[in-house]
């Protein structure tokens, strides 16, 4: 992937995170982690952590997603990780853009 700077740079230029990741062959979920400067991403080091996720904490349902209760990705504490399914999660995300909540 190329420098970081250079997607900071686009970034500031206008570009949108969606424009962004095309150009470098990543997901837009990644570019926003990049820009906002977040320390910890991907599911990496949290699937071997809380690996037996279980059911959806919000439906019931297969859960896929660890989602941060604060929207704080460096804060994977157990009490602020709540086990999701991709619908539950894009819920969330959509009340909190739409909302300001959680």
């Amino acid at each position: 992937m190329k420098d970081k700077n250079e997607i900071e740079e686009l970034y500031n230029q206008g570009f949108f995170y969606a424009d962004i990741a095309r150009m470098m062959g990543v997901s837009r979920q990644r570019i926003h982690q990049i820009v906002k400067g977040y320390s910890n991403t991907g599911r990496k080091n949290r699937g071997i952590k809380y690996r037996n996720w279980g059911s959806c904490e919000g439906c019931g349902g297969r859960a896929v997603v660890l989602h941060h209760k604060d929207y704080d990705n460096s804060n994977d504490s157990l009490d602020n990780l709540e086990r999701l399914c991709v619908r539950c999660h894009g819920k969330r995300h959509t009340n909190k853009q739409r909302y300001g909540v959680s």
